[in-house]
């Protein structure tokens, strides 16, 4: 009897150790970089056109989006910066690309 209590005693500690080792380990969310919380200064990219509406794709959802100043032309693929949101729109503006 005592022998199956050590045993289940000496089980639960090695399912404890391995739990708080692996909460533990390097590479969880509390070192991950920093994102914003919301869409507010990421990077999206423009898609085309729906209509009048610019469709931006960000983190592999489709938004429609409007230009911040109203007269940028863009083209599919290109980087453009959230800026602001209203209602489900976002405000965006385009973003230089590197090497341009």
């Amino acid at each position: 009897m005592a022998g199956a209590v050590a045993a289940v005693v000496i089980f639960l500690g090695i399912v404890a150790a391995g739990f708080f080792w692996f909460r533990s380990r390097p590479g969880t969310e509390e070192e991950a970089a920093p994102q914003p919380a919301g869409p507010v200064g990421r990077r999206a990219m423009a898609i085309g056109r729906q209509g009048a509406t610019l469709l931006v794709r960000l983190d592999g959802r489709d938004w429609p989006a409007r230009m911040a100043d109203g007269t940028a032309a863009l083209g599919y693929g290109d980087p453009v910066r959230v800026v602001a949101v209203e209602g489900s729109v976002l405000v965006v503006r385009p973003e230089a690309q590197q090497g341009a």
